[in-house]
């Protein structure tokens, strides 16, 4: 079985040939993507161009792939997803970010759950938050429409009370607000 060894994080495994090297790097516990692109990358299908690594030993792995050449992947990096292992292998990680260190690749990857659990879940998180903003902003409509309701029954009720204090008044206050006849014509 081919070897990798990650170089900055101190850790050589064993993998089977054919396997992508970030299913590999996910598996033992290793951080390709950095920054955002932890949470928001293509899930390995080579669109984002997130995955970078340089490879030391270019005949061990498999050739350069449409998206690789797409996104202008050159000398020794690579895309991870696009990585086909097909012998030893020396890998570099993105040197920005804290070197992992680990003890025992075989103890540690039973702990790390696998990258589609890791997906499922924030998508189960997204879409709970999803479901939070259109709760909130439809209490928030609903609450709008009762206040308009209120304010237009509460005017249509007062409209009422003054046709009713206008009624109980008498005819003659009703013309004593109108103006005298033939007041405001012009002559001829």
């Amino acid at each position: 079985m081919p070897k990798v060894h990650f170089v900055n994080e101190l850790l050589t495994v064993e993998v089977p040939q054919g396997a992508t090297l970030r299913e590999v790097a996910i598996k033992h516990g290793i951080e390709i993507y950095r920054g955002m692109w932890t949470h928001i990358n293509c899930l390995g299908n080579g669109i984002c161009g997130r995955c970078k690594v340089w490879i030391m030993t270019d005949s061990s792995v498999s050739h350069r792939s449409a998206r690789e050449r797409f996104h202008r992947i050159q000398g020794k990096q690579r895309l991870a997803c696009q990585v086909r292992i097909l012998g030893d292998v020396e890998v570099h990680t993105r040197p920005i970010g804290p070197a992992v260190v680990r003890e025992e690749a075989a103890d540690y990857s039973s702990e790390v759950p696998s990258y589609r659990e890791a997906a499922a879940q924030r998508y189960v998180e997204a879409l709970e938050e999803a479901e939070k903003k259109a709760k909130a902003e439809a209490e928030k409509k609903a609450k709008e429409e009762a206040e308009k309701k209120a304010k237009a029954e509460a005017e249509k009720k007062a409209k009422e009370e003054a046709e009713a204090q206008a009624k109980a008044a008498g005819p003659e206050e009703a013309k004593a607000d109108q103006p005298p006849a033939g007041a405001g014509q012009e002559r001829a």
